[in-house]
């Protein structure tokens, strides 16, 4: 049945019914999570994601259970996303890196970081 351009006068409207969204909440030193949940809130200045176990561990570990086989660019992503990081200050992040003896892999651009790394080590 087609429309009758009168009853559109009597249409009501509420205006728009969706609620925005609440903006997430800043990050606090001491949290932690899965990686693919906190980089989504923002980072205030002087903190860092910092992963626990590194995120170069974690693959290096992966790989070895793989048989040894090179890991897929989405098996690097899954691992990172899921991978437990903490939240801290940016001293700590540099104390924590010491301690290991070397960078940990670049999660914002964790396929090539990871790909050099491996280049590097032969």
């Amino acid at each position: 049945m087609p429309e009758d351009p009168k009853s559109r006068g009597n249409v009501i409207s509420f205006g728009n019914a969706r609620q925005p969204a609440a903006a997430p909440s800043p990050l606090c030193p001491g949290e932690t999570g899965p990686y693919r949940e906190l980089v989504r809130r923002p980072l205030p200045e002087g903190l860092s994601l910092v992963f626990i176990p590194s995120l170069a561990a974690l693959l290096t570990e992966a790989q070895h259970l793989n048989g040894g086989a090179e890991l897929t660019e989405r098996q690097v992503l899954a691992i990172r996303d899921g991978s437990m990081v903490m939240v801290g200050h940016d001293e700590i992040a540099r104390s924590v890196q010491e301690g290991r003896g070397y960078a940990d892999i670049d999660a914002a651009d964790a396929w090539r970081s990871w790909l050099r790394l491996r280049e590097a080590e032969g």
